[in-house]
């Protein structure tokens, strides 16, 4: 199951799963059992990214530009962004052109679709007016 992204969700809470849980949360996880999240950890080899499917998101630019106005300095995302573009080696040819991705980073970057469902999921999105939204490009809407 490690070996295809998607059933290698079927591994967490299982014997490989350390399966540890977050602490109650005050204002999230509001629709899970004791608002706690489940937090994966592998138990074999390859660790964690055996478990998670491990979508590469870099974070909101509203969370980093507020711990820089609470004191963080350096932590805005006009700060941050570069050193984002200069670990990725991004290989989504949709996105070479992107001023919010790198090529040559130590991070390797792909779109993993290699279902024909995803055709089908994105016509249906712009069929129905919702935009197709790069989560790590100029807007995370």
């Amino acid at each position: 199951m490690i070996q295809v992204p998607i059933a290698a969700l079927g591994l967490q809470n299982t014997k490989e799963d350390w399966a540890f849980r977050t602490v109650p949360q005050k204002h999230a996880c509001l629709g899970l059992k004791e608002q706690r999240s489940a937090w994966p950890r592998g138990k074999v080899l390859g660790g964690s990214s055996s478990l998670n499917i491990m979508h590469y998101i870099r974070g909101s630019k509203h969370d980093y530009d507020s711990w820089a106005r609470e004191g963080c300095e350096g932590w805005d995302f006009k700060a941050v962004l570069p050193y984002f573009i200069k670990s990725e080696d991004n290989q989504i040819l949709a996105l070479n052109d992107s001023e919010y991705h790198g090529k040559g980073g130590y991070l390797t970057v792909t779109d993993g679709s290699t279902t024909p469902l995803v055709d089908v999921f994105e016509r249906a999105m712009r069929e129905l007016g919702y935009p197709l939204t790069d989560c790590n490009g100029k807007s995370q809407k």
